[in-house]
């Protein structure tokens, strides 16, 4: 009977240190606000039918660099694209997914 609650006892050990290695394992080595990501979206423009998006991302860090699961500032500007004026009267609306990389 000593011998069976041994070997259970040791099986248990051995199982509860293969899941803690697993875990510490599984665990970033940096946390996601400490990744800075490359400036990507700033100077994008959208051209078609005569009007102009551009998109500029301004990350509101001190540092000036954007970080994933950070906050930033993001503005719209929409002209006409061949005299460069804005459009007036439009409204523009943005739906934001977070985890879309697309």
């Amino acid at each position: 009977m000593d011998r069976t609650i041994t070997v259970a006892g040791s099986a248990v050990i051995l199982g509860m240190a293969l899941i803690g290695f697993g875990v510490w394992r599984t665990v970033p080595p940096t946390a996601l606000d400490e990744v800075a990501l490359p400036d990507t979206w700033s100077g994008r423009t959208l051209e078609r039918d005569r009007v102009s998006v551009a998109l500029d991302v301004k990350p509101p860090a001190k540092d000036g660099v954007l970080r994933e699961a950070g906050v930033a500032d993001v503005q719209f500007r929409v002209t006409h694209k061949a005299p460069g004026q804005p459009l007036s009267g439009v409204a523009p609306g943005v739906r934001v997914m977070p985890g879309d990389t697309h």
